[in-house]
């Protein structure tokens, strides 16, 4: 009978903790994609392209922990290169090439909320 307790409480942890971990990585993955929207549709001559990019490259150093841990490790990596790349761009003021980065960098984002709700093959 203890087993049975105990594979109960297991399971209930287990269960939580993916939980837990999808609501974290929509709730960080909404905060980069709104900062990533407004910089791509304020990116012209008069917005602030390095301030921009280093707000979302500060966001992402908190949110990469728990996508790394959390994720698949191509998608992660995929998502870091696009954020990365905005700091270069940022520097050389490439505009389009900056818009087109957080645009792909936001579809990626979504695309991982999207499939990664709990469910019993993302669990176990």
């Amino acid at each position: 009978m203890k087993r049975i307790y105990i594979a109960l409480i297991a399971f209930t942890v287990v269960v939580s903790a993916s939980v837990c971990g999808y609501f974290l990585c929509q709730k960080s993955a909404d905060n980069l994609s709104f900062l990533m929207e407004s910089a791509a549709y304020g990116s012209d001559d008069s917005f602030d392209i390095n301030g921009a990019a280093e707000n979302i490259k500060r966001e992402w150093s908190i949110s990469s922990i728990l996508f790394k841990a959390t994720q698949n490790q191509k998608d992660y990596t995929e998502i870091d290169y696009l954020i990365n790349k905005l700091q270069s761009l940022a520097k050389a003021k490439d505009y389009e090439g900056f818009r087109e980065s957080c645009i792909e960098a936001v579809f990626r984002l979504r695309f991982i909320a999207d499939n990664e709700h709990p469910n019993i093959e993302n669990i176990f």
